[in-house]
């Protein structure tokens, strides 16, 4: 993307960008939702884990609303064919952690019985790395227009938040491998990690782009 700040001083691009904006902000959303969920679960709030799932799974759709009306918009030609690109790619990556957010909640649902040695407690806090990965990334994105000397290092902390992801996974499958459950339990926590690993690291997919953007 040659120049994604160019496009602030011109009406049709400026609307593409605010709506870009809202799609990001309505994809930390569905994150913060889900952490939401687990913090409910480790109180042992049922109620309130399911209803949270629920509310990860209607703003993820908001997401692709928002998402689909971008397209949209990008399909008018309003912007240069490589600007365009660039951006699409940049949309469907955010769009993606959405996506893995969603896919989490819906596994969770399931998951209706405590779990012992400490299981509930690890997977709020890898699901809080997830968030906080995502909060990161929004704030490099928000400083390509106000500060992009910061950018660089708000994405160098997004892609440190993913490899201490990618140890919290380790730790919670050896705790759960050891914890012998029955195997419908085993599957559903190995899907559950899984999808959550995946909200991290298309954050810092993201974040890599976000890069590319602010050398540009």
């Amino acid at each position: 993307m040659t120049n994604i700040l160019g496009w602030i001083g011109m009406e049709r691009e400026k609307n593409v960008l605010d709506i870009t904006k809202k799609h990001t902000e309505k994809v930390a959303e569905t994150v913060d939702k889900l952490e939401n969920a687990f913090a409910a679960y480790v109180k042992g709030d049922m109620a309130v884990k399911d209803a949270t799932c629920k509310e990860v799974i209607t703003a993820e759709r908001q997401a692709d609303l928002i998402r689909r009306e971008i397209l949209d918009r990008l399909s008018e030609g309003i912007l240069l064919p490589p600007d365009r690109e660039d951006l699409i790619h940049f949309v469907k990556r955010m769009d993606s952690i959405a996506d893995h957010a969603n896919a989490a909640a819906r596994l969770f649902e399931f998951l209706d019985k405590p779990l012992p040695n400490g299981i509930p407690v690890k997977l709020y806090e890898f699901v809080r790395t997830a968030l906080l990965a995502v909060n990161k990334l929004e704030e490099a994105i928000d400083a390509l227009s106000k500060d992009k000397k910061n950018v660089l290092a708000l994405c160098t902390e997004v892609e440190l938040l993913e490899e201490q992801g990618d140890e919290q996974k380790k730790e919670l499958t050896g705790i759960i491998l050891k914890s012998h459950l029955d195997a419908g339990i085993m599957i559903l926590l190995h899907d559950l990690i899984e999808a959550i690993e995946e909200t991290c690291d298309r954050a810092e997919d993201s974040a890599d782009l976000v890069r590319v953007f602010a050398v540009k």
